[in-house]
């Protein structure tokens, strides 16, 4: 058996992992993926783990970086992202021994916690490398019943935001920063198609990025296609300003999809809000927040479910 040598990726490991994750995840990474996922942000470096021997990269743990805000601090957190191991070097215990490696090189980065939403296979790996199961988050859904819109006018079409566009979250809860320089990475220069409508009233704008799933198979003759809300950001919280940009939204889709859907935390103002329009169960698997401290070591507040708020661009597999 080969001899593997486990160390933090480089260069010249580039053409093999892109071999390894594009063996796969048919379809889901490319070179164009691997640029974007590792290479564009500028802010902070991604953590990147592989296990090699002479010849390939065998096995690829990564981490992508986060910018979160709580109360007057600033957290880093690291995202599980790809992972990906060659058949012929499964239940080794390669992912083990790369996730204790990358710890010695998270504490030096100065990363605060890594977290993460495995799959219900990833959950006992996951938990032994000792993630925290956090908050169980569910998808809510808003049925969009097709009619006739007199005077149809595309919403928002002609709307920007930038950096002079304050997006408020609540103080007290783990955000992720938001900004034009983050959306701008995260979703115009993704590979993956993405969709932001910007609703504005006086001198207030409230943001949604959406994303569609198009391959939904039909049933009885209608195709159930889903407009899934990743982000919402606004400048104020308040009903009316929601409401309107909410009924907005929703004539923009209306005789598109079936439904729009995301998740929130119910126990943040961002969540208050939308609870109101999305109140239906969907049959989407709920995603559950697991969180491994690393630097920052107050589990009181990383293991208290009610103070993340995040929506589904945390876990919208990039």
């Amino acid at each position: 058996m080969d001899e593997v040598t486990i160390k933090e990726f480089s260069v010249e490991d580039k053409e093999s992992s892109i071999e390894l994750l594009k063996s796969t995840f048919n379809g889901g990474s490319n070179e164009k993926t691997f640029k974007w996922r590792y290479e564009s942000y500028e802010k902070l470096k991604p953590l990147i783990i592989v296990a090699k021997t002479i010849n390939k990269v065998v096995s690829f743990v990564s981490w992508m970086p986060w910018i979160f805000n709580y109360r007057d601090k600033q957290l880093i957190g690291y995202q599980a992202c790809e992972g990906a191991t060659s058949p012929d070097f499964r239940n080794r215990g390669l992912f083990t021994k790369m996730f204790l490696y990358s710890e010695k090189l998270a504490k030096e980065m100065n990363i605060d916690f890594y977290f993460g939403f495995p799959s219900k296979m990833s959950y006992g790996p996951v938990y032994r490398a000792g993630y925290y199961p956090v908050i169980n988050f569910k998808f809510f859904k808003r049925y969009l019943f097709p009619r006739y819109l007199k005077n149809d006018v595309p919403i928002s079409d002609n709307l920007t935001f930038s950096d002079d566009d304050f997006f408020i979250s609540d103080e007290d809860k783990i955000s992720p920063v938001f900004d034009k320089y983050y959306h701008d990475w995260r979703f115009q220069k993704n590979p993956f198609d993405y969709e932001t409508v910007v609703y504005q009233k006086n001198n207030n704008k409230v943001v949604f990025v959406l994303r569609s799933n198009k391959n939904q198979g039909k049933k009885f003759g209608i195709i159930p296609r889903k407009i899934m809300i990743v982000d919402f950001q606004t400048t104020a919280f308040y009903d009316e300003l929601i409401e309107n940009a909410v009924n907005h939204l929703c004539n923009r889709y209306i005789n598109k999809a079936s439904y729009l859907t995301t998740f929130f935390n119910p126990a943040s103002s961002r969540g208050v809000l939308l609870s109101k329009y999305f109140k239906s169960k969907t049959r989407l698997e709920s995603r559950i927040l697991c969180v491994r401290p690393i630097n920052y070591n107050n589990r009181n507040i990383l293991f208290n479910g009610n103070l993340w708020d995040l929506l589904p661009h945390t876990v919208d597999y990039y």
